[in-house]
């Protein structure tokens, strides 16, 4: 018959010091850096920053990744992907409405970037089937319009 636990003795925790402090000889003096005091010029070669994205184009595009996202929920229909995009984007829409969709997806946080006029790169922040995903697409600007969408999905990754 074997021993109850109750009747083995338990091993004691044993302490250690721990070391928190990196040794001295990890920290080498360097030259002190000039940063910029805010307000003053931007020195050469630096980078420069982003343009303002106007209201309207922020909108428009949001609304764009809502509808992108229903689509991708099938809650609307895989024929509307057609007219939003390229093949390529309808393509890719389709093949995520064939999944079995868990929850509503909806998209937490929209980033908007225009590397030049009438193009633009959009990142947003989603919740698709309950997991938190990345939606990275590139917009073109639709000069002539003929179904109403003033902006073309060219490319279309959910991460």
């Amino acid at each position: 018959m074997a021993p109850s636990t109750s009747d083995t003795p338990q091993a004691r925790p044993v302490l250690r010091r721990v070391a928190y402090e990196p040794p001295a000889e990890r920290f080498i003096e360097r030259e002190p850096v000039a940063v910029p005091a805010v307000g003053s010029p931007t020195p050469a070669g630096a980078v420069p920053v982003e343009p303002v994205v106007d209201e309207a184009t922020r909108v428009r595009l949001t609304r764009l990744v809502v509808v992108l996202l229903e689509l991708l929920d099938g809650r609307r229909p895989a024929a509307a992907a057609a007219a939003l995009g390229s093949p390529q984007v309808a393509r890719y829409l389709t093949s995520f409405s064939r999944r079995r969709v868990v929850s509503a997806s909806r998209a937490l946080s929209v980033r908007i970037y225009q590397p030049r006029p009438g193009s633009a790169e959009v990142a947003a922040v989603c919740v698709i089937d309950r997991a938190f995903r990345a939606v990275a697409l590139r917009a073109e600007r639709d000069e002539h319009p003929f179904d109403g969408h003033a902006w073309r999905v060219t490319a279309l990754r959910v991460l």
